[in-house]
């Protein structure tokens, strides 16, 4: 398979993030593996986690996020700042990036991501653009597709690749309205709706109770990589009265998670879903029901569904497969 280029998430902490433009992450095929844990850590690094930050260069990781006063001033789409990363995929070579860009009410924001590229020139005529992603990213690349001829009609999509999306939000938390993951990720996501659309009228005390309400704080000072436990200890208590009342069946709540939820219109890129059908956070049946609709929007769809893949290893164990579809399309 040829060099292709994969649109990956930047790290947003907005739940507007399908309203920004994803960067542009060229890889070589033969590296595909190592980016996958790239794009899922980037993912969940939207739901609290921040900066991976080590303790041999904490000065200066740190010194790198902190925003410069004319960080606004510019376009969106142009780099405030860059600095090559010394830890790269094989044969690839990576930058952290500060970009400027705009949130969904179209205000100047500054948003931080990385960067990885092939070593070497990009082959005459350029490389193949496939948008993949897992999770959240999975979701990201759905709306990169519905939206990529009017947000960047440069770049030609030849197909696009989401593993276990986050496609339909309204299924997603139907699913888990009264189970830990529910509490846990809704700790995170409620608090930012309730900020980003807050002139919409998204008030917590609309669809949460006072007890959930209450551990938002702490909750959102974690990471759901790496305190998971201490996470689940404060949510324990709440599941099942984390809700007050379904949020798909309150508005303006309803509303916003359908424009935010995935397949509102068709893109020409073949699509390949993948689901691990032993995963307990996007359900197979959700995502089934969503693959049906992106066909009757006429989305040509390949769904792979992997048996024994669960949630963290649908994306790795789901490549393979990407690859074979990959070449049956001769990209």
């Amino acid at each position: 398979m040829d060099t292709l280029e994969v649109l990956a998430l930047v790290t947003h902490k907005h739940p507007e993030h399908q309203s920004k433009r994803t960067s542009l992450m060229p890889i070589r095929d033969r590296v595909i593996r190592q980016l996958v844990a790239t794009a899922v850590l980037g993912s969940l690094a939207l739901m609290g986690c921040g900066q991976g930050i080590t303790a041999a260069d904490d000065r200066e990781v740190i010194g790198f996020y902190e925003q410069p006063d004319d960080a606004l001033d510019g376009p969106p789409g142009s780099i405030v700042r860059s600095e090559q990363l010394r830890q790269h995929p094989f044969d690839a070579q990576a930058w952290r990036i500060m970009y400027r860009t705009t949130d969904v009410h179209q205000t100047p924001v500054v948003a931080t991501g990385i960067v990885v590229t092939p070593r070497g020139h990009a082959p005459d005529g350029g490389r193949t653009v496939l948008a993949w992603g897992h999770w959240q990213g999975g979701q990201a690349v759905l709306f990169a597709a519905e939206r990529a001829a009017e947000y960047a009609p440069e770049l030609g999509i030849e197909a696009v690749a989401a593993a276990a999306p986050a496609a339909d939000l309204t299924a997603l938390l139907d699913s888990h309205l009264n189970d830990i993951s529910g509490t846990t990720i809704g700790s995170y996501a409620f608090q930012a709706y309730s900020q980003v659309y807050a002139d919409r009228g998204a008030q917590l005390d609309t669809v949460l109770t006072p007890q959930a309400t209450q551990i938002l704080p702490q909750m959102n000072e974690l990471c759901l990589l790496s305190q998971m436990s201490e996470l689940h200890r404060i949510a324990d208590p709440v599941v099942g009265s984390f809700f007050s009342h379904d949020p798909a069946e309150v508005e303006p709540w309803a509303t916003l998670l359908r424009e935010n939820s995935a397949g509102a219109s068709a893109f020409s890129a073949p699509l390949f879903v993948a689901q691990g059908l032993d995963d307990q956070l996007v359900l197979p049946a959700d995502t089934e029901k969503f693959i049906d609709h992106e066909k009757q929007l006429g989305v040509a769809v390949h769904y792979h569904p992997v048996e024994h893949a669960d949630h963290g290893t649908i994306a790795y164990l789901a490549l393979p497969a990407l690859n074979s579809w990959l070449a049956s399309l001769n990209l």
